[in-house]
């Protein structure tokens, strides 16, 4: 933590640090269940500012993993000196998740391997028989290549930040420029939802044009293709269809538009699990936003509803779903606001598909 601390405090030395609170033991292990009894599930960072790491020696010593510790540290970071969107949840370098997600829990164990010293992430496990895993940051290849994939953006990350050029990774910035970008007010304001194209967005905006076009080629490798913070343009979707495009357009008092909840890729924070509509309000007022199913397949499905403004939660409807729908009445004033439509479906009931939604929003 100390050294998370320095590495940070070198580019930005007048930095204070808010207190965080670090709980370690050796009951702390990988059960899930009630923190107080030391059942983790995993080691976490969370609001306010506590992280809770594994120790126990049967199962997980976290305690002894520089880049896990590191890992959770740059959660802390996020929440008090950048920004975060991500719903958080279990995740792999292999899966496709929710960019926000896959983003978030990149750059972390891209700046752990930065902090650490070591692109190769490592994580002890119980004595016998797995002893542990290790993941080389610096290696190109992911099996689900995306912006939706953690493995491809640490990548990203780590590559535009070390000195080592392979492949199409020809440029070394170091880290002041992946910090003074996590620390910018055009990043942490921006309209849209963090991720990989809210960071390669300003990141070029500090940048000579011929680290520009580095940086796109980088991306690029990647299957990462969308361009400005809300990913326009982005042609690959994953095998996902409804994913594309990122954000669709919709206006208050207009036609409504459809989007669809896909569990292929698993659920909770996966790909295809949310759905996000962009409208640009001209005048504040009292408006409503109705989710409504289009089959009786959709209609039993329990629906969520939020809607946010510069990464601000200002109003959701996360109650159980009644037919189908969500519903949101609520107070907005002028400019961009970000509607973000899903399922609530913890336990996988619902059947491997794609199940649609109608969005319409009147005043």
């Amino acid at each position: 933590i100390y050294d998370s601390m320095k590495t940070v405090a070198d580019i930005e030395p007048t930095i204070t640090f808010p207190p965080l609170e670090v709980y370690w033991s050796p009951d702390n292990n990988a059960s899930s269940g009630a923190v107080e009894d030391g059942d983790l599930g995993s080691s976490f960072f969370q609001i306010p500012n506590e992280i809770y790491i594994l120790g126990d020696e049967d199962s997980d010593t976290d305690e002894y993993d520089r880049h896990v510790i590191a890992h959770e540290w740059i959660h802390y970071f996020e929440d008090n000196f950048s920004r975060s969107d991500s719903l958080g949840g279990s995740h792999g370098v292999d899966d496709q998740l929710d960019m926000r997600v896959a983003y978030s829990e990149a750059l972390a164990n891209a700046l752990s391997g930065i902090i650490a010293g070591d692109a190769v992430y490592r994580d002890s496990d119980s004595f016998w028989p797995y002893y542990g895993w290790s993941m080389d940051m610096e290696s190109n290849y992911s099996y689900n290549p995306g912006w939706f994939n953690e493995g491809s953006i640490q990548s990203i990350i780590y590559d535009l930040y070390d000195s080592q050029s392979d492949g199409v990774d020809n440029i070394a910035l170091g880290f002041g420029p992946i910090l003074n970008t996590l620390t910018s007010a055009d990043y942490i304001n921006d309209d849209y939802q963090i991720s990989i194209f809210s960071f390669t967005e300003y990141l070029k905006a500090q940048q000579p044009v011929t680290n520009v076009t580095k940086i796109v080629n980088l991306v690029n490798a990647q299957q990462i293709y969308g361009t400005g913070t809300d990913g326009s343009d982005e042609t690959n979707d994953g095998g996902i269809a409804s994913v594309l495009p990122i954000y669709t357009p919709i206006f208050a008092n207009g036609p409504s538009k459809q989007v669809c909840y896909d569990n292929n890729s698993g659920v909770l924070n996966k790909l295809g699990n949310r759905s996000f509509l962009v409208f640009d309000l001209p005048s504040a007022g009292i408006y409503t936003i109705a989710l409504t199913p289009v089959s009786a397949a959709s209609a039993s499905l329990d629906a969520d509803l939020a809607i946010h403004k510069q990464g601000v939660t200002i109003g959701r409807d996360y109650s159980p779903g009644y037919n189908g729908r969500a519903d949101l009445y609520i107070s907005l004033t002028t400019g961009k606001h970000i509607i973000e439509a899903g399922v609530w479906d913890p336990d996988q009931m619902t059947p491997l598909g794609n199940y649609c939604f109608n969005v319409e929003i009147t005043n």
